[in-house]
C-alpha cells in the first residue's frame, strides 16, 4: 500500500487535525473516509500522516492527543515519530491520564519501553491516585511491572487509600507481581488509610499463595486493621478454610478479638461457615468467647439459623443454655427469629425450653409474640411452659 499518497490525499481533505480523525478509527468507529486503513497498517499511515504536517498535538474532547491513542494501540514506533515531531509525552488527558498510563492499564508492553526511552513520567497520578505501577500490578503485568521498576517508579507510592502497589497485588492474587514487588523492598508493614496490610487483602480475597508469599516476606499474621479485624478474621468471613489454616499454622491467634469482640469464630459462626467453624474449633478456639453484648458464637449461629453450626458448636463443648448480656439462650434467638430447623436441632440438644430473659419472657412466648406458629408448637411438645401472658398471645394465633 502507497501510504505516502494515501496520507497526502487524506491530509489535503481533513487539514492539520487529521490525527484526530483518525483517533476516532482508533476507538472502534467506522470512518468511511479512511476505509481503505485496517488496524494493520493504521500506524505506518500515521506516520505518513506526520510526515505530511499533521498536528500532533491536536486534542479531542476529552483531551486526548494523538500519542494517547497511540499508547493504547500499543504503537511503540508511532510514539517515536510523535515525539521526534514534538509531541509531548508526558501530556495528560483531562482526566488527568497520561500516554504511560494508559499503555501500561493495556498491557501495551512495546509502547510503555518506547515511553519511558523517552522521557515519560512514572510519578504521574492518575485515576484513583494510581501511578502506573498500581494499575501494571493490579492486571497482573509483570514484565511491565519490571520495566516500571527499573525506571525508578516508587515501589511503595500509595494512591488515595493509602495502598502501595503491594496491596494492590495481593487484593488481586497477582503472585508473579508480588515476587517483584518484595525484592524490589516492597514493604508487608505497610497499612492503607483503613489500616489493612497486603496480608490482610490477601486473606481477605482467599488468594492462599500470595498469603504464603507474605507471610514468608515476614508479614505481622495478626495486625488489625479498622475495627480491629486480622487477618484470620477475613479469611474466616470469607470461608476461606486453607488461607486460615496457613495464618493458624503461620502463629496467628484464634484468640484475637476485633472492636465489637468478636473472634474469628464469631464471625464463621454468623455467616454460617461450618467447615471454617470446624476448623477454628480443631485449633483451640475459644468455644464460648462472649462479645459486647455478651453473645457467644452458639447465640450467632441460632440469630441467624445455622443449624449444623449449632450442632457442631454444641458437639464441641459450647453451652447450649449460655446466657447474653439480656440473659436470652440461642434457643430464644432462634425462636425470635422464626428459624425452625435451628430451633429443632437446640431442641433436639437438649436446649432448656423454659429459660427466661432479662425480661422474663421464655422462647415460647417469644415465638407467639412474632407469630411462629410451628415453632410454638414445637416448643410445646418439647415441654414449655405457658403463663398467663404465654397463653394469651397463643390464644390470639388460633
Amino acid at each position: 500500500m502507497n501510504y505516502k499518497n494515501l496520507a497526502k490525499n487524506y491530509y489535503r481533505e481533513q487539514g492539520q487535525d487529521c490525527l484526530l480523525d483518525l483517533s476516532t478509527h482508533y476507538r472502534g468507529l467506522f470512518n468511511p473516509d479512511i476505509k481503505e486503513v485496517d488496524r494493520a497498517n493504521e500506524e505506518m499511515f500515521s506516520i505518513a500522516l506526520i510526515e505530511e504536517g499533521a498536528d500532533v498535538e491536536a486534542q479531542d474532547n476529552r483531551g486526548w492527543v494523538p500519542i494517547h491513542f497511540a499508547a493504547y494501540y500499543g504503537y511503540s514506533e508511532l510514539i517515536r515519530r510523535l515525539a521526534e515531531a514534538g509531541a509531548d509525552v508526558c501530556e495528560e488527558t483531562s482526566d488527568w491520564t497520561s500516554a504511560l498510563f494508559i499503555a501500561t492499564r493495556e498491557g501495551q508492553k512495546a509502547a510503555v519501553e518506547a515511553l519511558l526511552e523517552l522521557g515519560a513520567s512514572v510519578d504521574a497520578f492518575a485515576e484513583l491516585g494510581w501511578l502506573p505501577i498500581h494499575i501494571a500490578s493490579m492486571r497482573g503485568f509483570d514484565e511491565i511491572v519490571k520495566l516500571l521498576l527499573e525506571a525508578q517508579s516508587d515501589v511503595n507510592a500509595l494512591d488515595r487509600r493509602g495502598r502501595t502497589p503491594l496491596h494492590i497485588a495481593a487484593l488481586e492474587g497477582q503472585c508473579g507481581v508480588v515476587d517483584l514487588l518484595l525484592a524490589a523492598g516492597g514493604s508487608v508493614l505497610s497499612k492503607s488509610m483503613s489500616e489493612a496490610t497486603p496480608l490482610y487483602l490477601a486473606s481477605e480475597r482467599g488468594h492462599v499463595d500470595v498469603v504464603k508469599q507474605l507471610i514468608s516476606a515476614e508479614s505481622v499474621v495478626d495486625a488489625s486493621c479498622h475495627y480491629g479485624r486480622t487477618a484470620l478474621m477475613a479469611a474466616a468471613e470469607g470461608n476461606y478454610c486453607e488461607v486460615a489454616r496457613v495464618l493458624i499454622e503461620a502463629g496467628a491467634s484464634v484468640k484475637m478479638r476485633d472492636a465489637e469482640n468478636w473472634t474469628a469464630l464469631h464471625i464463621a459462626a454468623r455467616k454460617g461457615h461450618n467447615e471454617m467453624v470446624k476448623l477454628l474449633v480443631s485449633f483451640k478456639a475459644e468455644i464460648d468467647a462472649r462479645e459486647l453484648e455478651g453473645q457467644t458464637p452458639l447465640h450467632f449461629a441460632a440469630q441467624e439459623g445455622h443449624a449444623d453450626v449449632a450442632k457442631t458448636l454444641v458437639s464441641a463443648g459450647a453451652d447450649i443454655n449460655a446466657l447474653d448480656g439480656d440473659r436470652r439462650t440461642a434457643l430464644q434467638l432462634a425462636a425470635q427469629h422464626g428459624h425452625e430447623g435451628c430451633v429443632e436441632t437446640l431442641i433436639e440438644l437438649d436446649a432448656d425450653v423454659n429459660s427466661l430473659d432479662i425480661h422474663g419472657r421464655t422462647a415460647l412466648y417469644v415465638a407467639a409474640e412474632c407469630h411462629h406458629g410451628s415453632i410454638t408448637e414445637k416448643l410445646l411438645i418439647a415441654g414449655a411452659k405457658e403463663d398467663a401472658a404465654t397463653h394469651e398471645l397463643l390464644k390470639l394465633m388460633q
